[in-house]
This record gives C-alpha cells, sequence and structure tokens, in this order.
C-alpha cells in the first residue's frame, strides 16, 4: 500500500526539493534537543566552537563535535522529496506514533527556534517519514536522530599524565553520587577506591597501573 502521494509544487507545497536545514544556518545553531519517549539529550555548543552533553549528566560531558556536524550536514544535504497527505491518518505507517523529535535552537530559549522536526519510520528504499509543523513529508536521506547520549559521548580522553591524577569519580545514569570513586591524597601515594561494597574484589594495584 502507497501511503504517500506524488503532488505538482505549488505555493503551499514550496519546500519540495529544498532541503531540510539552510546551510547557513549551522553557524547559528547553539543547542540541540533530542527526544523519544522519556530519553532526551541535549547538546550545547560551547565558547570555543566544541560541543558538551548535559542529558542525565551530573556535569557536562564532552560531546564528539564530529557526530554533530556530521548531523547538520545530513540536514543540510537532506531534502523534502514527497508531501503525505492526511497525515493524521496514517500516523502508525508513518512511524509517528512515538517519534524521535529534533530541536536546533540558536540559544537555550525555545523561542530561539531553527528548526523542529518529528523523525518517523524509513524506507528500505531509502529516505524516511517526518513531520515539520502540521505537515508530514518523505525526506531523502535517513536522518539516524538518537536521543542516546552513548551515541553523542566523545571517546577521546583527556591528555593528562597519571601522577597528576588526584581523584576520579564513576556515575550511573541518572544517579547523582558517584557510584566509585578512585582517589589519592599526595602525587606519590598509589590510588585508593572509595564506593564499593566488600564483596566486589578489586585490585588495587591493576587500578593504580592503568595508563
Amino acid at each position: 500500500m502507497m501511503i504517500y502521494d506524488r503532488v505538482k509544487k505549488s505555493k503551499s507545497d514550496d519546500v519540495l526539493g529544498s532541503p531540510i536545514l539552510d546551510q547557513a544556518k549551522i553557524t547559528e545553531i547553539e543547542q540541540v534537543i533530542i527526544a523519544k519517549g522519556e530519553n532526551e539529550i541535549k547538546l550545547m555548543k560551547d565558547g570555543s566552537g566544541g560541543w558538551f552533553i548535559t542529558a542525565d549528566m551530573t556535569a557536562p560531558f564532552p560531546a564528539d563535535a564530529n557526530a554533530v556536524l556530521r548531523l547538520f550536514e545530513t540536514l543540510a544535504k537532506t531534502k523534502y522529496e514527497r508531501l503525505i497527505k492526511n497525515p493524521d491518518n496514517k500516523v502508525e505507517e508513518l512511524g509517528l506514533t512515538t517519534p524521535t523529535t529534533l530541536s536546533l535552537l540558536k540559544g537555550v530559549e525555545q523561542d530561539g527556534s531553527i528548526l523542529t522536526l518529528h523523525g518517523g519510520a524509513t524506507r528500505q528504499k531509502g529516505g524516511q517519514f517526518v513531520k515539520v509543523d502540521d505537515r508530514a513529508f518523505l525526506v531523502s536521506e535517513d536522518l539516524r536522530l538518537s536521543a542516546d547520549a552513548q551515541n553523542w559521548e566523545s571517546k577521546l580522553i583527556t591528555d593528562v599524565k597519571k601522577e597528576e591524577i588526584k581523584k576520579v569519580e564513576f556515575f550511573q545514569p541518572k544517579k547523582k553520587e558517584a557510584a566509585a570513586t578512585v582517589f589519592r591524597d599526595k602525587k606519590e601515594d598509589k590510588l585508593k577506591l572509595q564506593g564499593v561494597s566488600e564483596e566486589t574484589k578489586v585490585k588495587l594495584d591493576e587500578i593504580d597501573n592503568v595508563e
């Protein structure tokens, strides 16, 4: 069953053939919010042009700036291909029952919105169904939107000499208190472990030898 209709361009459908995101708008984006169900991630631009994650974190965590840039580039090359007629009657087929919502903002306020888009199902032949405002479209690319922080975390480790490390805290998702802490009082001391139950066997020498 076909769930989209071929239509001719008109004044009401003037976005067909144009990109989802104007390339010139990319430099204006300061915040990205991606949400699906109860999951939400916020990517914030810092003063140096880098990005960090604020979702479910007690403190900002560095984001993969290349991944953020790839998202923007995908949006800039993805075009509106088809207008979906009567989308409210095709919510399930379009995969918009529980969509992945993308918001691009100039700042931290919603009134600085550049784009809000609801991502739906992808097609085997390529493309994805999306909803923007009150209209639904088939677009040319799979936007690969993810509200999972792991897909946006920077995998780079800060270049710090081991002897300069005084404390490392480990957190679990949605927990404000550290699950475990590795620390030392002085540079010459070996690392100590705090917050792990006595039943858990940990080789402190191996922790101290981690590079």
